[in-house]
């Protein structure tokens, strides 16, 4: 009976996949000839967290590429065409009175493949705002440039405040990741169009 459970439980045991309850995405990386496979986990409250894994081609059971835990998600990765890179966006699950509220946006990182080294990371606070001094937050990624150099994303800032709220702008922008600075391509309405 518990061997039953189990594998009804955790269906990806099997390949080192655990405690993951839906899986949505897989990404071959051809440089380190590595897959990246993304999952969901529920935390509760309508709200969940994305971990992603790793396996060499010749392997068979995935590695952990992502820390475990309730309060990050990392919700997107794009691969680098010039190398052995995945970047990976990071948000942060927000409670309130120990029931979950929300994502805010925690950091980028680009990180080595196979070895699962972190090469690089722009932390919230660490971006450039907006002309009033407000911090800029990535809300999705999108591609790299053919160096490696640029992260394409959608890019987030406070806008103008009213008098009863703050206009969001966002933007997809031409992100230049160790310059840890941005440079808006388009204004996107609705958020993301």
């Amino acid at each position: 009976m518990e061997s039953t459970e189990r594998k009804m439980n955790e269906p990806w045991a099997n390949i080192g996949i655990t405690g993951e309850s839906q899986f949505i995405q897989l990404l071959f990386e051809p440089h380190s000839k590595s897959l990246v496979a993304q999952f969901y986990r529920s935390i509760g409250d309508h709200h969940g967290v994305k971990s992603f894994y790793l396996r060499a081609m010749g392997d068979v059971r995935y590695q952990r590429l992502t820390e475990m835990g309730d309060s990050l998600s990392y919700e997107d990765a794009v691969l680098s065409p010039n190398g052995p890179f995945v970047f990976v966006n990071i948000l942060q699950a927000r409670k309130e009175r120990d029931k979950h509220f929300g994502y805010d946006w925690c950091a980028i990182r680009k990180i080595r493949l196979p070895e699962k080294e972190v090469v690089g990371e722009i932390r919230d606070g660490q971006l450039p705002g907006a002309a009033n001094g407000q911090r800029a937050w990535i809300s999705a990624l999108q591609g790299v440039s053919e160096d490696g150099k640029t992260v394409y994303c959608v890019i987030g800032t406070p806008g103008t405040p009213t008098e009863n709220s703050t206009k969001i702008r966002y933007y997809l922008a031409a992100l230049d990741f160790d310059g840890k600075s941005f440079k808006p391509l388009t204004e996107l309405t609705h958020g993301a169009l």
